[in-house]
């Protein structure tokens, strides 16, 4: 089983030589070929997320990820230069409100 996990997870030539790279090899084949050893196990436990996870988000289905604003409502930023004076600064917001 170990030699076609080889052929599944080869690596160039270069990279079998370094020894992180062994060992990785290593630790992934030993779990891909238990998790196939144990491939009822491996899928009961999957199904048994799959159906925790639906339990848990079910009540939040349909529920707004933002809060409710009026749709005739919206923000507008204005910025007026460094300096300016407030009586100008009131002139340019009584246009805007117009």
């Amino acid at each position: 089983m170990i030699s076609s996990l080889n052929a599944v997870i080869g690596l160039s030539a270069f990279t079998k030589d370094l020894p992180w790279i062994r060992e990785l090899r290593g630790f992934y084949a030993a779990r891909l070929e238990g998790a196939l050893n144990h491939a009822g196990l491996v899928i009961g436990t999957m199904g048994t997320v799959v159906v925790i996870s639906l339990f848990l988000v079910t009540p939040f289905l349909g529920q707004d990820l933002f809060p409710k604003v009026d749709a005739c409502q919206f923000r507008l930023h204005v910025s007026a230069p460094v300096g300016t004076r407030i009586e100008e600064t009131q002139r340019v917001f009584r246009r805007l409100k117009m």
